[in-house]
């Protein structure tokens, strides 16, 4: 569970690749691949998918409440956010690796949902959750206005790619200048 709360997994082993069927779908929701499927239909009108086609797709953490097919992109979206967008660790645990796990192990008797709520983690939580605030920048290190330079924020990023963050990689905990 540690390391994919931390996110040390390739992602390759955490995309999902079902069968759509476009003109099938009734209701206002259709499914994941279908979702993600019309947005590249949106962004290229000829990247529309044949018939039972099965389109990739993963889910990243979204804003609080989001629905499913609100945090559906393709990997390739994911690998290119340059960190931006995270694997929902939660939703690929709690919905999709555990209940996989019970129906094997409940045979022994493991219950696997009590296993993962007993232990004990330290969850990495979202940058939009978390407090930012600006630290000075080291010795020799500048922005250099807006052109950028060593350590400067990539253009199309968010505001918060311009706050250095007080946490830790490893264990989320607060750090000090005195102390890293």
């Amino acid at each position: 569970w540690r390391k994919i709360l931390s996110g040390r997994v390739s992602v390759q082993d955490f995309i999902f690749a079902k069968e759509v069927r476009l003109h099938a779908y009734r209701g206002p929701t259709k499914p994941p691949a279908a979702v993600v499927a019309a947005k590249a239909m949106y962004e290229d009108p000829r990247a529309e998918p044949a018939h039972a086609e099965r389109i990739p797709y993963c889910v990243v953490y979204g804003e609080p409440g989001a629905r499913l097919i609100d945090m559906v992109v393709t990997p390739t979206v994911l690998t290119d956010s340059k960190g931006r967008r995270r694997l929902h660790a939660k939703y690929y645990i709690t919905k999709q690796i555990i209940p996989a796990l019970d129906r094997i192990l409940s045979l022994v008797g493991v219950d696997c949902s009590r296993w993962y709520q007993s232990m004990n983690r330290v969850e990495r939580s979202l940058p939009q959750k978390r407090a930012r605030v600006a630290l000075p920048l080291p010795m020799g290190v500048s922005f250099s206005g807006m052109g950028g330079g060593p350590g400067a924020p990539q253009p199309g990023g968010t505001i918060d790619a311009f706050y250095l963050s007080r946490h830790c990689a490893v264990c989320d905990g607060q750090t000090s200048m005195d102390r890293p």
